[in-house]
């Protein structure tokens, strides 16, 4: 309430104290020797709850005023750079990264990034496109049945899956959540 009501002056430069705050509690659990403490900080809010705060800190940012061509050409670079980001965490990630910490920095501002600026250039012909599209509007559905499905595909083949057996996984995922999506979601 408070952070509301001061919104005009303060809030932006509170949420960037939390996120920071947060952050730093992140990495100093990460870097604790107690696995109780790494673990703690991958599954509880105060340590990841900067990440969540960066989208926060968007919201209260002014409105995007993309008028100039020279504008829109920094915003598609900028969404490029957000993509970029995005994916390039993939390949950087291994199972020694500090995640939720240092780690999952380029993830966060990538995804920051888009949420900003991801309507233009070739970014948002990618993210508009119908294909893009339904994948988004399922995504939560998508989310849900993943892990059932991989767990149970484990427990099933008691071993690591085939490259085979990761598509069928994927596949069905993606059945089970168009399914739900339509029936339960839409209606």
């Amino acid at each position: 309430w408070a952070l509301w009501k001061f919104r005009k002056n303060l809030v932006l430069p509170i949420l960037i104290a939390l996120l920071v705050a947060s952050f730093i509690y992140a990495e100093a659990q990460l870097h604790s020797s107690e696995q109780r403490m790494i673990m703690k900080s991958f599954y509880m809010l105060v340590p990841r709850a900067w990440e969540l705060l960066a989208g926060v800190a968007l919201a209260f940012l002014p409105r995007l005023e993309v008028v100039s061509e020279a504008k829109k050409k920094a915003a598609a670079w900028l969404a490029l750079l957000g993509m970029a980001l995005v994916v390039g965490a993939y390949a950087f990630l291994t199972a020694k990264s500090h995640f939720p910490g240092t780690g999952a920095i380029c993830s966060v501002v990538g995804c920051a990034l888009l949420i900003r600026y991801g309507a233009f250039g070739v970014v948002g012909k990618f993210l508009s496109n119908s294909l893009t599209v339904g994948i988004g509007r399922i995504s939560y559905s998508l989310y849900l049945w993943h892990w059932p499905v991989i767990a149970y595909m484990h427990y099933i083949y008691d071993e690591e899956l085939s490259v085979g057996q990761i598509l069928f996984a994927t596949v069905l995922s993606f059945i089970l959540a168009i399914v739900s999506w339509k029936f339960i979601e839409m209606p």
